[in-house]
């Protein structure tokens, strides 16, 4: 049997349209994510704290996650859970406003806050690993530059006002 052994050669060349093509469709989609990535990773305090929950849980269990698993997830949480939110928001906002309610009349009751709070503090720092207790360090330390940072700047921002408005009433006395 005669069988022509030729093998078909398949040649691509990619022109220079191509490359500006793909360029003009992954440079815009780039530059967000950069600037994105430059936001979240700042250092500023508040963008920290926001972050942390989510890299924690992406640590913890980032193995169990596929992109099988994050479109179903996806799939399920843009269309069921505003439904939800909408149907039951009266109802969660009022629970949470009676618990925080709660909350504060025991925590006002109580005679010995910083007993309750050291014990609290001692037994989290028995029950838990080294490695929770680093994280809960750098928590810590995050939110206490937060409030240094904004904290004093709003009682700040309170004080010039206050010192405006007693310039104001002795500019008006005299």
């Amino acid at each position: 049997c005669n069988r022509q052994n030729t093998e078909q050669v398949r040649s691509f060349q990619f022109t220079e349209e191509d490359v500006l093509w793909v360029g003009r469709a992954v440079l815009p989609i780039a530059n967000s994510l950069i600037s994105m990535s430059r936001v979240i990773f700042s250092g500023d305090p508040s963008m920290t704290l926001k972050v942390f929950p989510v890299l924690l849980f992406g640590a913890k269990y980032g193995h169990l996650f596929t992109v099988w698993r994050l479109l179903a997830t996806g799939f399920f949480g843009c269309f069921t859970l505003p439904r939800l939110y909408s149907c039951y928001s009266s109802h969660i906002h009022e629970k949470v406003e009676g618990l925080n309610a709660r909350i504060l009349n025991a925590w006002k009751s109580c005679p010995r806050k910083k007993l309750v709070a050291a014990a609290a503090v001692t037994t989290f720092w028995n029950l838990v690993s080294v490695k929770t207790r680093v994280m809960a360090a750098f928590v810590s330390a995050v939110a206490l530059r937060y409030h240094y940072q904004y904290g004093r700047s709003s009682r700040n921002s309170e004080g010039v006002i206050q010192r405006q408005e007693q310039q104001q009433a002795m500019v008006l006395e005299d």
